[in-house]
């Protein structure tokens, strides 16, 4: 078995799936993704990570259908779809389970994560996604809890809504509530991690309480980052005879993290695949280990001030 095609016994989730974030300055059409929801599946991608807030849940849902009619030998219990509850939906979390499968044209998700740890306060909690006030700033729900979000939660996978429940960028403290509150945990936590973000403590938390890690930005973060020129990186490409990106996802693959790299190119989607089947050794590993880069994380602060209140901005 490839290393890509390995999957989380305790989930039967893929380690290895496409992201459909169009990302911070991109804007993909609706037809590119669908397209590339195609081109992911019919190349052996069987996990698809989608969320409300990306704006093209039906374009997913679209290649999703498409790849059932047209590839023989893939069904629905083949893949793995995972949704997402946005931050103005923690008191209506059936119903945002519910729009989220009608968007994808589903029965049932795989997995569905809290977005974020920061409840907004939206009058229209499926249309409004940035409720803002009279100083542009995002409103929070200073009154929402989140074991009342979690409960919620617990209930959808017990109704059948989907199969498994998570969250993401959940930290510690944010667990401590769902600890103390008596409640199942999450199965899952997506974070951004990378070669040069490791959030060590944080996954040695996941990975004690048996919830496991889902990477986003694994390979840097657009034009905030510049991972992939790192030399260390350079320097282990040219050993392995592949690209930079298929470093770090071989990298992540080893550690039994989730990884979920986008693009709309079918020859990107084939080489992220078929490429990270690499096998880096333990000296490989060790290079890797000073990558390690406190200015790397690419959502803070200052994106925006409420992605700030979980993590602050740069000084």
């Amino acid at each position: 078995m490839n290393t890509t095609d390995r999957r989380l016994e305790s989930l039967g989730m893929p380690l290895f799936g496409v992201g459909t974030w169009s990302g911070l300055e991109d804007t993909i059409d609706d037809d590119t993704v669908s397209n590339a929801v195609f081109f992911a599946i019919k190349n052996g991608y069987r996990l698809i990570d989608c969320a409300l807030v990306y704006g093209n849940q039906k374009a997913v849902g679209k290649g999703i259908k498409r790849a059932l009619d047209e590839l023989d030998g893939v069904t629905r219990e083949d893949l793995f779809i995972v949704g997402k509850l946005w931050n103005t939906q923690w008191g209506h979390v059936a119903d945002a389970a519910r729009l989220t499968l009608e968007q994808l044209g589903l029965e049932y998700m795989d997995l569905f994560i809290t977005h974020w740890p920061v409840p907004f306060d939206s009058a229209e909690p499926h249309e409004e996604l940035f409720p803002r006030g009279e100083d542009g700033e995002v409103i929070i729900n200073e009154e929402m809890t989140i074991d009342h979000m979690w409960r919620q939660m617990i209930a959808i996978k017990e109704d059948g809504l989907t199969r498994h429940i998570g969250v993401s960028n959940f930290l510690q403290h944010h667990f401590k509530e769902i600890i103390d509150a008596g409640l199942t945990l999450p199965e899952v936590d997506q974070i951004e991690l990378s070669p040069a973000l490791r959030n060590r403590e944080l996954v040695n938390f996941l990975q004690e309480h048996g919830v496991a890690v889902m990477s986003y930005s694994t390979l840097g973060g657009g034009s905030r980052s510049n991972l992939l020129e790192h030399e260390v990186l350079k320097t282990l490409s040219a050993k392995h005879s592949c690209g930079p990106a298929n470093i770090i996802l071989a990298w992540a693959i080893q550690n039994d993290f989730i990884v979920i790299p986008k693009s709309s190119k079918e020859h990107r989607i084939i080489s992220n695949k078929n490429d990270s089947n690499i096998i880096l050794d333990a000296e490989d590993l060790e290079a890797i280990e000073t990558m390690d880069d406190e200015n790397a994380r690419t959502l803070d602060g200052e994106i925006a001030s409420w992605i700030g209140r979980v993590f602050p901005a740069k000084k």
